[in-house]
């Protein structure tokens, strides 16, 4: 019976990290997907999903698909999949919730977990977008695929206009401008 390994993240952006864990599971599994969680935008979700897609597009294996989803909530979706047997890769931080969803999968449907640990020095996206706002293109080779590098300005435009636009929306545009408020 072949099993399909499956992967949960918001990747905003996808760094060295998240690639690893998916190649790990392309090569443990015949099929993959990744559940790209597509939150609102905001400044720790500065890319949309297009973006993100293009760039996993270019380097994940052939063997995994990518399904766009509005939360972590992807058992109704395998609910829905003929394939009968599962494994879910997540970090120490989110295996027990999903070892919890497993308990809403349909009868004769099975999800075992492989947990990834993660230390306090591991990579994050968190750590990507501070390259990103900081012009760090060296950091930002340090943290992401090869293949996401040629890709540094467009996403240093779409983390900057988020953050931008985090702040006119908390401060509003006057504030930010140094205008005072006309009554």
């Amino acid at each position: 019976m072949k099993r399909v390994g499956l992967f949960v993240g918001r990747m905003q952006p996808p760094t060295k990290a998240h690639i690893a864990i998916i190649e790990k599971m392309a090569v443990e599994n015949e099929k993959c997907i990744i559940f790209l969680v597509n939150s609102l935008q905001s400044e720790s979700n500065p890319l949309n999903a297009v973006t993100r897609i293009s760039l996993l597009e270019e380097i994940i294996p052939p063997n995994v698909s990518i399904v766009t989803l509005p939360n972590a909530f992807f058992i109704d979706y395998i609910n829905e999949m003929d394939d009968e047997n599962f494994m879910i890769y997540a970090g120490t931080d989110r295996i027990v919730q999903y070892i919890k969803f497993a308990s809403y999968l349909k009868d004769g449907k099975t999800m075992a977990s492989r947990e990834i640990s993660r230390d306090a020095d591991d990579i994050s996206a968190t750590q990507v977008r501070e390259s990103l706002l900081n012009n760090d293109f060296e950091r930002f080779k340090e943290l992401t695929n090869e293949k996401t590098h040629k890709y540094f300005d467009l996403l240093k435009e779409s983390v900057e206009k988020q953050t931008i636009n985090n702040k006119v929306k908390s401060k509003g545009f006057r504030t930010l401008l140094g205008l005072k408020n006309v009554n």
